[in-house]
């Protein structure tokens, strides 16, 4: 025990050394008249081309605030490093956060409510999507403000279901893409019908899609209920069973989701779940965008997933406030339409949807997307969910995915985890 005391406090050290030699100075500084600051994200490839971009055009039309981009190559290691800031006191003036990850913290003390200076702008809430906003707060106060919002959907090929004679609306229910999945491959059109992404947010689509409940409340949490078991099963049915889908996982940071993606590119999938922000430099002639698929009978339900912008509280007067202007920026009518246009992320105001619909008659994949809106609601909003979803979900989707295990087996012990971990 005393030597692995030993290696966890040399990992640490480590930990901070490179914390602090990966980003520089990781507080923010005023150079003269004007404040600098970090932001911390992980957004790369053309998400992080167009985060650049709005950023560099804000930062000429601010000369007293410079906003300096710090990549990270995932939500985690966001999360992570974050945490060692905050014990080292090295603060960015803002970060990227996912929802149960911005729970966590502000229920802890360690972000700064946005309400005084939302009061102070004459900010107008009621214009942001009131379910980005929800995401966002927590006991009537607001921690965050929506950068990069999405939902999932389920993408298609069209070409493929084209040349094959098969009609979208198949693959409306679960049922619907596993028969159309067994087609394509028996044809030999496609080496895989389906590749869902292992990813944790995706459980709550598919568990929602056949009448399950994941409660906000955590001594109420289900993860095996018989509908989540169903529905799991029926993805590694479609693995283990008729062997027409497969997933992918391990490599760096997001590897596992963009190989999911090069597939469907590449027209070795037929069918994939993703991102909405996985549509920016998708061939829209070839690969569609659907609603994702509910269980037949059932009722579409949706997760809300990307971030919110945050400020830690222990940033200064002067990083607080040009992280809130930039944040304030970046959710302008305009630039959240510009955002959305270029990445495939959804507006986070409901003015820029209504000035967007000439973009959407062109670009309907798009339009799918702000329409599944109406379905979407947040992920369970308390603390320590989203260790439930790394270490309970994510380990159960392995046990279904890789080994073979039963649903109902791997969700039984995701439960028996979650629940020690919300002791």
């Amino acid at each position: 025990m005393k030597s692995m005391n030993k290696m966890l406090a040399i990992t640490m050290i480590l930990l901070l050394v490179v914390t602090g030699c990966g980003t520089g100075s990781s507080e923010g500084s005023k150079s003269g008249d004007k404040v600098e600051i970090e932001f911390w994200h992980a957004m790369s490839g053309n998400l992080g081309d167009s985060l650049k971009k709005i950023t560099d055009d804000f930062n000429k039309k601010h000369d007293d605030i410079h906003v300096k981009l710090v990549f990270m190559k995932d939500y985690p290691t966001i999360t992570n490093k974050f945490q060692l800031a905050l014990q080292s006191k090295q603060l960015p003036a803002l970060v990227q956060l996912e929802d149960p990850t911005l729970q966590t913290l502000a229920s802890s003390g360690h972000l700064q409510s946005l309400d005084g200076m939302i009061e102070e702008k004459g900010m107008d809430l009621t214009d942001y999507v009131d379910g980005f906003v929800d995401a966002a707060s927590q006991d009537e106060k607001l921690y965050g403000l929506p950068l990069n919002r999405s939902v999932p959907v389920l993408y298609y090929r069209k070409d493929i279901f084209k040349k094959e004679g098969i009609d979208p609306a198949r693959i409306e229910t679960w049922e619907g893409v596993r028969e159309v999945s067994n087609e394509l491959v028996d044809k030999g059109a496609v080496n895989y019908g389906f590749e869902p992404i292992r990813y944790p947010w995706f459980f709550s689509a598919l568990a929602w899609s056949n009448g399950a409940e994941l409660a906000d409340d955590p001594s109420k949490l289900k993860l095996d209920s018989p509908e989540s078991i169903e529905a799991l099963q029926h993805w590694g049915d479609m693995i283990h069973e008729d062997r027409v889908s497969k997933v992918h996982y391990g490599g760096e940071g997001w590897a596992y989701w963009y190989d999911t993606i090069a597939d469907l590119n590449d027209g070795k999938a037929a069918m994939v779940t993703g991102s909405t922000a996985d549509m920016g430099p998708m061939d829209s002639s070839k690969i569609g965008a659907a609603f994702m698929p509910k269980f037949e009978g059932e009722e579409l339900s949706v997760p809300i997933g990307g971030t919110s912008g945050v400020i830690p509280k222990g940033a200064t007067k002067e990083q607080k406030k040009a992280a809130f202007e930039y944040m304030s920026y970046f959710t302008q009518p305009e630039v959240t339409a510009q955002w959305s246009k270029e990445t495939g992320y959804l507006p986070v105001r409901k003015s820029a949807k209504e000035d967007m619909q000439n973009f959407f008659k062109e670009n309907p994949n798009f339009k799918v997307a702000v329409d599944q809106l109406d379905f979407a609601r947040p992920t369970p909003l308390f603390p320590k969910w989203n260790q439930v979803e790394n270490e309970a979900i994510n380990k159960a989707f392995d046990r279904v995915f890789v080994d073979g295990m039963s649903a109902e087996e791997a969700l039984k012990e995701a439960q028996e985890k979650a629940e020690k971990i919300l002791k």
